[in-house]
């Protein structure tokens, strides 16, 4: 009974998980990646980042490309990261480190730094 139940659930997750990505991909956004704590190594794409809406609304999303993949980025532009990045992209500047300290709302920094 209790395998029955985890089979369950491991196949309604990966269920609800593939219906995300489908909806994500049909409102126009591709797969978002987020900084992990640490440094984090993306290549900006020379393109306008556009406005999120949703959930995403009043973010700005920028394409980026990671390990040969392209994700979307989202970033407030009200944040110092969002003017730092938009600083190196001025420069030439696409391939940037970024360095993720903390992991909560309140404790969370970015430092950017042009590779």
């Amino acid at each position: 009974m209790a395998e029955e139940f985890n089979e369950f659930i491991e196949s309604e997750s990966a269920r609800m998980n593939e219906e995300r990505k489908e909806a994500v991909k049909a409102k126009g956004y591709g797969e978002i990646i987020k900084a992990s704590v640490g440094e984090n190594h993306f290549e900006f794409v020379k393109e306008v980042p556009r406005e999120g809406t949703g959930i995403l609304a009043g973010k700005k999303i920028f394409k980026v490309i990671v390990n040969g993949k392209q994700y979307d980025y989202v970033v407030n532009p009200r944040s110092s990261q969002y003017r730092d990045i938009l600083t190196n992209l001025r420069q030439g500047k696409t391939k940037l480190r970024l360095i993720r300290t903390g992991t909560g709302k309140t404790d969370t920094r970015y430092t950017v730094i042009a590779e």
